[in-house]
């Protein structure tokens, strides 16, 4: 038994069964023993998982050239710089450096309007990104949450899955959902209000002892997100479904997923702290709350559509620039290609 597994043995034992919810937050962000708290180097092929960020610098040239377009539409449309790119779940830092760089390098006049922001509320994990980062450092600034007044670009890369999430299994003779949580060394279902109403036609087709998953924090940190830009766009880059997706028999144990060593993993209790634990975003959910915050939904599509699009715009104006290597095509195609990365994710773009 690990020391963060004591820790939840005794909160258990103390307070009676805990929800998954909780139990995420102990496993991956514990201070000293959670999954995203003990390393920086989780992403990459020494990792767990690999990303997008993960596969080459091109991922990130490519989003920088896209917000360079819109920060010179809010340029235009009369807002005065300086503009704030602002990233959350940079991870160790890399897509920040990638899109520094491509900004320092390609368009110099933009890059001295721009105020690079990174969203961390972890103490440990901003000295790595200071360390890795430090030949930004006079243009980055670490927030540990939310501030007013953002004009220019909010964005994520694989965030919103990585928020705990709520489990329910539903009854279909007893007509009703309870919400399973952890007790120990298993699971175990309590008496608990499912928090959203489904239409009876998905009622209907559900299977006894359906799983779904419920994330109020990701969605709450949409909402704040979306507060806080006074005018720009809001992205999300994740892998997730719609409403009726998620909640379909297609997927009758839920979404919740570990991941370790590149490997799934069976038990989601084994081991807290070492491996990845990851739900698919409700995109429904979402948009609706971003909507809700006055933003303007403009797409929600795969990456391979997003990325491509930017290639062909950033090729029809600068096609020199824009002459790849074998090496970086075949970067292109693992972000793109639909057996790859290119419709495990998708990209929700919202603007004030």
């Amino acid at each position: 038994m690990n020391e963060l597994q004591q820790i939840i043995r005794a909160e258990i034992e103390s307070n009676g069964p805990m929800t998954c919810a909780r139990f995420m937050e102990l496993a991956l962000y514990h201070p000293e023993h959670g999954y995203y708290e003990k390393r920086s180097n989780q992403v990459g092929r020494s990792g767990d998982f690999i990303t997008s960020v993960s596969v080459g610098d091109l991922f990130g040239r490519l989003l920088a050239e896209r917000f360079v377009e819109w920060l010179r539409e809010l340029e235009q449309r009369g807002v005065e710089p300086p503009f704030q790119l602002v990233e959350a779940g940079a991870h160790q830092g890399q897509l920040a450096a990638d899109i520094l760089a491509t900004l320092q390098e390609r368009h110099a006049e933009l890059y001295d309007k721009v105020e690079y922001v990174i969203i961390e509320p972890s103490e440990r994990r901003r000295p790595w990104q200071r360390e890795f980062l430090k030949a930004w450092s006079e243009k980055i600034t670490w927030w540990e949450t939310w501030q007013d007044s953002v004009y220019g670009v909010v964005f994520s890369n694989e965030l919103l899955d990585a928020f705990p999430v709520h489990r329910y299994r539903w009854h279909r003779e007893a007509n009703r959902w309870r919400e399973l949580a952890v007790s120990g060394p298993g699971w175990c279902e309590i008496e608990a209000e499912f928090p959203f109403a489904l239409a009876p036609d998905v009622i209907a087709a559900l299977p006894d002892r359906f799983e779904a998953e419920f994330a109020p924090q990701a969605r709450t940190w949409y909402r704040e997100a979306a507060e806080s830009l006074k005018a720009g766009w809001l992205t999300s880059i994740d892998y997730g479904f719609d409403s009726e997706v998620l909640v379909s028999p297609n997927h009758p144990t839920g979404t919740l997923r570990a991941y370790q060593n590149h490997q799934h993993a069976d038990d989601l209790l084994a081991s807290p702290g070492e491996q990845d634990l990851t739900a698919h975003v409700n995109w429904a959910a979402i948009r609706s709350d971003g909507e809700e915050q006055g933003l303007t939904t403009t797409g929600l599509i795969d990456q391979s559509r997003f990325l491509t699009q930017i290639l062909a715009d950033a090729t029809a104006a600068d096609s020199g620039a824009w002459q790849m290597t074998p090496k970086e095509i075949r970067r292109f195609q693992m972000l793109t290609h639909p057996d790859h990365l290119g419709h495990k994710f998708q990209v929700l773009v919202q603007q004030r």
